[in-house]
């Protein structure tokens, strides 16, 4: 949610609302592709495919919501993910949104599907427009990161 009452607010909406924007509307062409988001997984692909076709959009600029994890090693936070990966009853906040930084800083699980879909688009090819329709257990299970 967007803190309205910031002092930096026009320079916030300058440099963040179109990369944002584009964002959620990647959302709304993958789940209209028929991609589901109920597993933590398919939740971290979708995001990670976002995060991607945001940073296009943004002239290749990373997401801003990187900035403070940018340095943190994503296997080791996906290895801590794993035992959950395919559960429908996580905690978004934990994995998300930083609910508890003991465990996850915020924005982990944005960072683990952006060089999730990083790692499968150097592999395979690809970008987030043409990976919209592809579900999330195709792309984790040529990844062989289910082992």
């Amino acid at each position: 949610m967007l803190n309205s009452n910031r002092d930096d607010i026009a320079e916030v909406v300058k440099q963040d609302l179109a990369a944002v924007i584009a964002h959620e509307i990647y959302h709304l062409v993958r789940a209209s592709s028929g991609m589901e988001s109920k597993t933590l997984l398919q939740h971290i692909v979708a995001e990670g495919l976002a995060c991607h076709f945001e940073t296009r959009v943004n002239g290749n600029t990373l997401p801003s919501l990187f900035d403070d994890i940018q340095h943190l090693d994503w296997q080791q936070l996906y290895g801590k993910m794993r035992p959950q990966i395919n559960n429908t009853e996580f905690s978004y906040p934990l994995y998300f949104g930083g609910e508890d930084e003991t465990k996850f800083p915020n924005r982990a699980a944005y960072w683990v599907g952006f060089n999730l879909v990083a790692q499968y688009i150097n592999k395979y090819g690809g970008c987030a427009v043409s990976l919209a329709a592809v579900p999330a257990e195709l792309i984790f299970e040529q990844l062989a990161l289910n082992k």
